[in-house]
């Protein structure tokens, strides 16, 4: 290398290490600050580090406390308790319905063409009159 060109890199380097001493720590600040106070899921309770990262998910599943844990938040928290920074824990039985069954309002997209192509089926079926009369029948061959 050029011994001109040695103290130009030098100060090029200084530079770039000294801007990104101060840029990192301002990003994670305000990554920080939008998860926790911004974000919509923000009023929601629940620890601190879960509201901004997935590691405190992690290792709850990894020491497999987290049903535990889970049950003692709820207690602490109420019903509905923010377990990741897009994850919420509810406790209710009334959000089972809401969560798990569209119903008539979400109805299936064109997606579910693809699993009635050769062999019409329940779950491809996306006539809920014909879904509900085939699970009725499913239903009197089972019993319960």
């Amino acid at each position: 290398m050029d011994s001109a060109l040695l103290p130009m890199a030098t100060k090029m380097y200084s530079s770039f290490a000294g801007l990104s001493c101060i840029l990192v720590p301002v990003l994670l600040c305000s990554y920080v600050i939008y998860y926790r106070y911004l974000h919509p899921l923000a009023r929601y309770p629940g620890p601190f580090v879960a509201s901004f990262t997935n590691l405190w998910k992690v290792y709850q599943l990894s020491t497999l406390r987290m049903p535990e844990t889970l049950r003692q938040m709820h207690e602490k928290y109420g019903d509905v308790v923010r377990v990741g920074p897009n994850d919420l824990s509810f406790n209710t039985p009334n959000a089972v319905s809401a969560i798990y069954k569209a119903g008539r309002s979400l109805p299936k997209t064109g997606f579910y063409d693809g699993f009635t192509t050769f062999n019409p089926n329940l779950f491809g079926t996306k006539d809920d009159e014909v879904s509900f009369l085939r699970s009725l029948r499913w239903e009197t061959l089972v019993p319960r």
